[in-house]
């Protein structure tokens, strides 16, 4: 059995990304059987097979039940789980020997299903098309640009994460996050 809490692995498993912060969340794997434990609040965002638990109450009686009928004397856990879920599920199955899982997640993703590859290729159209249209003039700052792709990139149903933009002296830190720098005539743009 492998249990995924960190928001990319759950996301992964159930293909839905789902932001509970200090609320406990999992993707349980075992055999071809997948279930979800979320917040209550949550539950109808999820498909499939859910277990839920309201505030108050503890999420490791839903995350036991979630995996009534696997194997749970060996259990591999995502490697990015908070200390406070980590807790959560030892409390639901106090005599299990726990694994470092980072392993399988990394074999899974290392083949690409077919509906991997066409996500992949609409988004990299879409990004294609944004960037294909992204008007830059001198005068806007980097922050303005990465907003405009954003938006382009959101207009176009995906879910960016950070729009990096740099100009002139700042591409020789390709990874910083846009400022207010403003585009010059001659700048390079990264």
């Amino acid at each position: 059995m492998i249990i995924a809490t960190t928001t990319v692995n759950f996301a992964y498993l159930t293909g839905v990304w789902l932001e509970t912060y200090e609320r406990f969340k999992a993707a349980v794997k075992c055999g071809d059987r997948l279930a979800a434990v979320v917040p209550a609040l949550d539950a109808g965002r999820v498909p499939g097979e859910v277990y839920s638990y309201r505030d108050g109450e503890d999420p490791a009686e839903a995350l036991r039940q979630s995996a009534a009928g696997c194997d749970v004397s060996v259990i591999y856990i995502d490697g990015g789980t908070a200390l406070r879920h980590f807790e959560i599920v030892k409390r639901a199955f106090p005599g299990a020997e726990y694994r470092l899982g980072d392993h399988i997640f990394r074999e899974w993703r290392a083949v690409k299903r077919r509906d991997e590859v066409e996500k992949i290729r609409a988004a990299a159209s879409a990004i294609r098309r944004a960037m294909e249209e992204l008007e830059l003039a001198p005068g806007v700052s980097e922050r303005q640009a990465a907003a405009r792709i954003y938006l382009a990139l959101y207009e176009a149903g995906l879910s960016p994460g950070p729009i990096l933009v740099q100009f002139g002296p700042n591409t020789a830190l390709p990874h910083q996050e846009p400022t207010d720098k403003r585009l010059r005539r001659g700048d390079a743009v990264v």
